[in-house]
């Protein structure tokens, strides 16, 4: 009996520890998993912890462009959350699918310039945690808006994308559209590619009544 109790009184512990072990392990491999996925030294300090991601989508109101600016940002990545920033008159009726919310101003801008949707971008990148995509249609209000956006965060914007690879690979038009180029972004870890996409060469997504809509 006294051995029995012994025996009972060791394996506890014994079995606790083996738990442990397996559980460490297990977490060790999906660091080593989320490693892989997003392309990062195991040896980075926190590089392998998995985070959901957001893309911004520049909102143009009453404009195809939006939906095709969507379809462009689910290419990009399918599990990033999705948000559209607009500044309209109006509060957006419809939404393109797939976006979680719309982050719409309060200031009842009837004509914004494209500073000042700029400005409110720029103020989402930093206010949001882990925005990795910044996407606007190449119209004539994306062009002027997204390189401000650019601008402001200090990095290069790539321009009139017709085609998407994958994250860091790009395709868009040169010599007034008589060839083509492929583009290899580089990441920065601490700002978003800044990005607009040709809407015709984009399906856009569907647009759906089920609105969510943040001032």
């Amino acid at each position: 009996n006294r051995r029995q109790k012994s025996y009972c009184r060791t394996s506890v512990p014994t079995s606790t520890a083996a738990f442990t072990l397996h559980i460490i392990i297990i977490i060790i491999i999906i660091m080593l998993s989320n490693c892989l996925l997003l392309r990062r030294s195991p040896f980075t300090l926190n590089a392998c912890y998995y985070r959901w991601a957001t893309t911004l989508v520049l909102g143009e109101g009453g404009s195809n462009a939006t939906a095709s600016a969507v379809a462009a940002a689910q290419q990009l990545s399918a599990d990033n959350t999705i948000v559209v920033v607009s500044l309209e008159e109006n509060v957006p009726k419809q939404m393109p699918k797939g976006v979680t919310k719309i982050l719409y101003s309060s200031n009842n801008i009837a004509h914004p310039t494209a500073e000042t949707m700029a400005q409110a971008i720029v103020d989402q990148v930093n206010t949001t945690d882990g925005v990795e995509f910044v996407v606007g249609a190449a119209t004539k209000w994306g062009s002027t808006v997204i390189p401000r956006v650019a601008g402001m965060l200090q990095v290069s914007p790539i321009t009139d994308i017709i085609k998407i690879e994958d994250k860091l690979t790009f395709w868009r038009p040169i010599y007034a559209g008589n060839a083509l180029v492929k583009v290899q972004a580089t990441r920065n870890e601490s700002s978003p590619l800044v990005l607009s996409i040709r809407p015709t060469a984009f399906d856009g997504v569907e647009m759906v009544d089920d609105v969510v809509v943040e001032e």
